[in-house]
């Protein structure tokens, strides 16, 4: 489903207020300790509808998979969108463009590619052996709300958990 979402949106330019508002660095709205807690939450949630045995194994590969950032350096430009967690990997992307391979500094290597929902959310979709995540920042508002989703096959519901930066 979010393939096919993410794919079908429309590929128009960003403006040059989003690109002015999706450019800088960006911190948490919450401690540590909340953001870690609506992770876990999320996790919960996700977990619940699995028997014992296939969540235990589970969690541990979906705590590794939703990273918790305390930070975001972004910066759009033109159909170019480039962020940054915290001290992992900067990501580059083309708005719009097919995917492209990204590695993580732990080796792992994903096929990445991103598009402009609307007029204010940027997606960035990352594809995995097993499932993939869908991050969306929008940039709409004050608060600029990064809303992640995982997704596989061997999930019941997706993985979806938020969390706001300033």
């Amino acid at each position: 489903m979010f393939l096919y979402l993410f794919a079908s949106a429309a590929l128009a330019e960003p403006s040059a207020e989003l690109m002015e508002r999706a450019t800088g660095t960006f911190q948490s709205t919450d401690e540590t300790s909340i953001l870690n807690g609506r992770r876990a939450a999320a996790i919960e949630r996700t977990l619940e509808p699995m028997n014992f045995a296939i969540a235990l194994l589970a969690r541990g590969k979906l705590e590794d998979t939703l990273t918790v950032c305390e930070s975001y350096s972004a910066k759009l430009d033109g159909n170019t969108f480039t962020f940054q967690c915290d001290d992992k990997n900067p990501v580059t992307t083309v708005l719009g463009g097919g995917p492209a391979p990204f590695i993580t500094k732990k080796g792992k290597t994903y096929q990445v590619s991103s598009t402009l929902q609307g007029e204010s959310v940027v997606s960035v979709f990352f594809q995995g052996d097993s499932g993939g995540q869908l991050t969306a920042f929008d940039f709409s508002g004050e608060i600029i709300v990064v809303t992640k989703t995982v997704t596989s096959d061997m999930l019941e519901v997706p993985l979806v958990c938020a969390f706001n930066y300033r």
